[in-house]
């Protein structure tokens, strides 16, 4: 397997594509149907039950319509949820 095909492991992924894919209201079945990539496969994949290839991830974000900058931006402090003041 060659550096460019292994899987992107990152355990903040899954999370971010189900918060997609339900903020967008794209089912899996849709989303396979967008990327080509098997339905069960794609929902293992956004389940956090396996990594997704650099490729897989491409056509995920792509049918998503998010940028790869935008997905892998780091939040602003602004960003960050307020809990509250500690005084």
């Amino acid at each position: 397997m060659t550096a460019s095909k292994k899987p992107v492991v990152d355990a903040t992924i899954a999370p971010r594509l189900l918060e997609l894919c339900s903020a967008r209201g794209v089912s899996f079945s849709d989303l396979a149907r967008r990327t080509d990539i098997n339905r069960t496969t794609l929902t293992r994949i956004v389940k956090g039950q396996r990594c997704a290839h650099p490729g897989e991830l491409s056509c995920i974000l792509k049918a998503l319509r998010v940028r790869h900058r935008d997905f892998f931006a780091q939040p602003r402090h602004h960003d960050l949820p307020v809990f509250g003041i500690i005084g």
